[in-house]
């Protein structure tokens, strides 16, 4: 079969963005999409080096995907590797079938098993899903006897067996050896992998002075320290229906929540709080406005933020976008 050169260099195109990014939508090119879904030599072209490079291409709704096949440990993970990253370190294949398992119930229940375009839910409580990997377990083993299990090629009584094992985590510390912690660090190595919106975080400004404007450059100085870019970043103002969409709305000093609680008419679900006092020394940040300290600031910051993860992991533990 011939190609023709822009055929040639546009299926490269798209087959090196998939090994850039991992998956391709309409949102993200519109123009490499339409030419992967609509041209069948492009589609040839993309899926032949797929193959030459271990991978499968595939298509699931408006989502092209890049996924490395289970021997191709350069793209993807090995089974060793998955296994240390994500169970305890004596952990066997039936904890490492149990993690796997954790994933694709999550998967599940937040898109019914079809992929980005036909998500079903914004949010879930760690206990709830515990819960629900529970039942799930329960579900198969009561459906499968052991010759099923052996037919059907997934072992519910061993990974239900690996999952009681696990202990409850009544000191928060988050070990693989209990059921928290073993769902923890799971969470937590999808989020490394791009693979899990957990939170998303907006910033706004009580006062007006400042907006439309970019970030001020001692911070951006800052950041840069970090390798955090501010680019396109430019204040916007909170408003009144901020309330509703937002879980919780974090201030950086009294004064500051003081004009939140304005601009919000109040707070009936208590969701504002000062960042600091998520900490074990509530108080407010050190605003570099006065002291001119932009490192200060950075580290009453980042204080802040650990306690509030920690809080949020611990004791709301939500698994959402907001």
């Amino acid at each position: 079969m011939a190609y023709e050169m822009e055929e040639i260099r546009l299926g490269q195109e798209i087959f090196y963005y998939l090994l850039k990014h991992h998956e391709l939508s309409e949102e993200d090119r519109e123009p490499l999409y339409r030419a992967y879904a609509q041209q069948e030599q492009i589609q040839n072209l993309v899926k032949s080096q797929g193959e030459l490079a271990e991978c499968d291409i595939e298509r699931y709704g408006n989502v092209i995907y890049l996924i490395p096949k289970e021997e191709n440990t350069f793209l993807g993970f090995s089974k060793a590797g998955l296994k240390q990253a994500l169970c305890k370190s004596t952990g066997t294949d039936r904890d490492y079938y149990l993690s796997q398992f954790v994933i694709l119930t999550l998967l599940t229940e937040f898109y019914d098993g079809q992929g980005a375009t036909c998500k079903t839910r914004d949010y879930m409580r760690a206990g709830e899903l515990l819960n629900c990997i529970s039942d799930r377990l329960k579900e198969g083993c009561e459906r499968y006897g052991e010759e099923e299990e052996e037919r059907a090629g997934i072992a519910f009584s061993d990974m239900a067996q690996a999952y009681e094992a696990l202990k409850s985590d009544e000191k928060g510390t988050r070990t693989k050896t209990t059921k928290e912690g073993f769902l923890y660090h799971i969470l937590h190595f999808l989020q490394k992998q791009g693979l899990g919106e957990r939170f998303h975080v907006a910033s706004a400004a009580t006062g007006t002075e400042e907006l439309g404007n970019p970030v001020h450059p001692g911070t951006r100085r800052r950041l840069a320290q970090e390798g955090i870019s501010t680019w396109g970043k430019t204040a916007v103002q909170l408003c009144r229906r901020d309330y509703q969409k937002y879980h919780w709305l974090i201030g950086m000093e009294q004064r500051n929540v003081s004009g939140m609680l304005r601009i919000l008419g109040g707070d009936p679900e208590g969701k504002v709080r000062r960042l600091l006092d998520f900490t074990p020394s509530p108080r407010d940040i050190a605003d570099p406005w006065y002291t001119g300290d932009f490192n200060r600031t950075y580290d009453d910051i980042l204080e802040g933020c650990q306690g509030l993860l920690d809080y949020l992991l611990e004791e709301e533990a939500p698994l959402s976008r907001n």
